[in-house]
């Protein structure tokens, strides 16, 4: 097996692709993966131009579309990417009916609302199988306190059809073999396939192989301060019918009216203290991609990190690109955090719940929220076998990003810290050989 990983250099934002590559020798054949983890840059658009080219170059499929959340740093560079190559699924965060008109609302504040900004969030099968996407995977938040409750977790009062009939029994769990949606791309326009999954599951990048890799997402706890009655209130501003859904055309519609607008500024002014200044806890799909089981005696016999910048002295990353560096490597899981607010002590537990069965596998983070202060607390440093940590933001940071404290107390517990901005030369390739 070769596994390679990319961040790629578009500044604020996210752009991360991986490939796996099996080689079974007895028959020469090889069986590659390539998924990707956001796809979008707030402050430069010719960078990413750039980078999906760079990534074009070298697949013209994708089978997994991992999507964070909907905020254009994260998504923008969605549409450039799809049609250029095929996706066969997309994996999006779900969190009831809420959340995505709080995203919209937010997106309103910010001045970075569009009418394709609001489709994606209310009708994001439509908007995905435009493009061409197959299937659509949305994950369920995590709970947030207490051991993981499968029935409550598919329960939402906003959604009657994720209650489970009375009397069923919920299906058995079973990994999603992430294979399966590669047959379904072609049509665009078409109603793609939605399936539904819970956070901390499992999906299999290469079934069928002695060696699983696995892509495991895990979406924060949706906040729950006030939902229904702040749900309530949105339909009486759009003078919809008890349990009457909000359409993506009809909140566009009141978005557009200044009277309308006003009143759902004030809906969202209720349930989130301080309203569009102090931003609701951002609901983020975060995702490790690594074994699916911990390889005792390190049999990964070649690791490479390589970027043109140095990073730190004594730690082998090369300044030549496509340098490899042969050594042993004990883990080489990587978890990319997104926008997830960590600093945050239930979302946090959430989240180190979810990736606990991969503790020891973890060797890279890509830092929650560009490495911000206010989304980190030390904890999440907390993996055994934790080795480097990387910040994806702009050079110069309009947001100063990553946080000087946050650079600190990475170093201090030995981690490499690189930041990976919109210069070419600070690209981060890691790559990986096992052999049987």
């Amino acid at each position: 097996m070769e596994v390679t990983r990319t961040q790629y250099p578009i500044g604020q934002g996210c752009f991360h692709t991986g490939h796996i590559r099996w080689t079974n020798n007895s028959s020469s054949t090889s069986d590659d993966f390539h998924y990707i983890y956001d796809c979008g840059s707030s402050d430069s658009t010719a960078a990413l131009i750039d980078a999906i080219a760079a990534f074009r170059i070298q697949t013209t499929r994708i089978d997994a579309l991992f999507v964070s959340h909907l905020d254009a740093d994260h998504v923008n560079g969605i549409d450039r990417l799809l049609g250029s190559v095929s996706v066969g699924t997309v994996y999006i965060p779900y969190a009831g009916s809420v959340v995505p008109i709080l995203e919209i609302l937010e997106a309103d504040a910010a001045g970075a609302l569009s009418a394709s900004l609001i489709e994606a969030h209310m009708d994001p099968e439509s908007w995905f199988g435009r493009r061409g996407v197959g299937r659509i995977v949305k994950v369920r938040s995590s709970p947030d306190a207490g051991p993981l409750d499968p029935e409550a977790i598919r329960r939402d009062d906003d959604d009657p059809d994720e209650r489970p009939a009375s009397g069923s029994k919920l299906p058995p769990k079973a990994p999603f073999d992430a294979k399966i949606g590669t047959k379904l791309t072609g049509r665009r326009g078409a109603r793609p396939q939605v399936k539904k999954m819970d956070s901390g599951d499992m999906i299999i990048a290469n079934a069928g192989h002695r060696l699983l890799w696995a892509l495991v997402p895990h979406v924060d706890p949706a906040p729950k301060e006030r939902r229904r009655a702040f749900y309530q209130e949105i339909r009486s501003v759009l003078g919809l019918a008890s349990r009457q859904h909000p359409s993506a055309d009809r909140l566009a519609g009141a978005l557009r009216n200044k009277g309308e607008r006003k009143h759902l500024r004030n809906c969202y002014e209720q349930i989130v203290s301080g309203g569009s200044i102090r931003q609701h806890n951002r609901v983020s799909m975060s995702l490790y991609s690594g074994p699916r089981d911990f390889i005792k005696n390190s049999l990964w016999i070649g690791y490479a990190a390589m970027a043109h910048s140095y990073v730190r002295a004594g730690w082998c990353l090369p300044t030549v690109p496509h340098d490899y560096w042969h050594c042993r490597q004990p883990s080489v899981g990587w978890i990319g955090a997104g926008d997830a607010t960590l600093g945050v002590q239930k979302v946090r537990a959430a989240w180190q719940r979810s990736f606990q069965p991969f503790r020891e596998q973890i060797s890279t983070l890509l830092l929650p929220h560009h490495g911000s202060g206010r989304s980190f607390h030390s904890d999440v440093l907390d993996w055994p076998n934790l080795s480097l940590c990387v910040a994806a933001a702009g050079d110069p940071s309009q947001y100063r990003h990553p946080a000087f404290t946050v650079v600190q107390e990475v170093k201090n517990r030995g981690h490499v810290m690189h930041q990976v901005s919109q210069h070419p030369q600070s690209e981060l390739r890691e790559v990986f050989k096992l052999q049987r």
